[in-house]
């Protein structure tokens, strides 16, 4: 029995799941989906969705550790099950610091956003507040004219 790389095996896998991913939604469409359920899971008042991340990578890298010591006291390791356990634990791990990274872009996009819509509003409140000055300068300016024009007149 001829035995192929691994790395044939990630590929054959990664085409098939990226030919039914695109035949379900296009690229733009998953990563919309991602987001949105991240942003569900980062908004939820319950723990679970916020440690979900941090437990699946902490659980394959235990997995991957388990599988490899286990190997190594009965010398039976197979390097197909440890290929496939690392490519878990890798998937987890890029998963896990990807949509971190995505989270904290997303926070300082909001953050810059929140700054900006406060200066705009403190730019229309000085702009209302100058609107206001000059509405009273004018209607001083009128209310004088008036009375000189009653003065002059009498």
């Amino acid at each position: 029995m001829v035995k192929k790389p691994i790395v044939d095996i990630n590929k054959a896998l990664s085409d098939v799941t990226n030919l039914v991913d695109d035949s379900f939604e296009s690229a733009d469409e998953r990563q919309q989906t991602n987001t949105e359920r991240q942003r569900i899971d980062l908004t939820s008042p319950y723990k679970l969705p916020h440690l979900i991340r941090p437990i699946i990578t902490l659980w394959s890298m235990g997995l991957f550790t388990f599988v490899v010591v286990f190997g190594a006291i009965t010398g039976e390791s197979d390097p197909y099950i440890i290929g496939a356990v690392a490519s878990v634990m890798f998937s987890a791990i890029g998963f896990y610091f990807d949509s971190r990274k995505r989270e904290k872009i997303a926070y300082k996009q909001a953050m810059t956003e929140t700054k900006k819509a406060e200066a705009a509003i403190k730019i229309e409140t000085i702009r209302a507040k100058m609107e206001v000055k000059e509405d009273k300068k004018d209607s001083r300016i009128e209310r004088r004219e008036r009375r000189r024009a009653a003065r002059d007149s009498d």
